[in-house]
C-alpha cells in the first residue's frame, strides 16, 4: 500500500483494526482517511502530522476519548468526524473543549446509533 504515492482517498473502516497502519504515513497526497468503526483504536498516531494534504479524517465509532493537539498542525485539515465515540459525543464539556482546541476544524459529533446509558 505504501507504494500508492498518488492515493488521495483511503477507507480502512470496519476492519477491526486497533491502530492506523504505518503505511499511511507514506501516502503524501492523501486527502481523506476513513477509519470509522474500528472500535478499539488505541490512539491517533503522530505520523499523521506528515499528511500535509489531509482535509478529512473520519474517526467515528473508534472508542476515542480525545484528540491529539498535533492535528492542528495539518494545514488543510478542515473536517473530523467523531460520531459514536460515546465518551466524547455524550459529554457536553468535552465537545466544548474540543471545539475550543480545534477552532479551524469542523468537528462532527453526530451519533448514528444511541450510545449505551452510563
Amino acid at each position: 500500500m505504501s507504494q500508492l504515492k498518488n492515493l488521495i482517498y483511503l477507507d480502512l473502516g470496519r476492519n477491526g483494526l486497533e491502530e492506523i497502519p504505518t503505511f499511511v504515513q507514506d501516502l503524501p497526497k492523501l486527502r481523506e482517511l476513513g477509519f470509522q468503526w474500528n472500535m478499539q483504536l488505541k490512539g491517533v498516531p503522530a505520523f499523521l502530522s506528515n499528511l500535509r494534504e489531509l482535509t478529512t479524517l473520519k474517526l467515528d465509532a473508534d472508542g476515542l476519548t480525545d484528540l491529539p493537539d498535533f492535528l492542528n498542525s495539518l494545514p488543510k485539515l478542515t473536517r473530523i468526524t467523531l460520531g459514536d465515540n460515546c465518551k466524547i459525543t455524550q459529554n457536553a464539556a468535552k465537545i466544548r473543549e474540543l471545539r475550543r482546541r480545534f477552532p479551524k476544524i469542523s468537528l462532527d459529533f453526530n451519533d448514528e446509533y444511541d450510545c449505551p446509558a452510563n
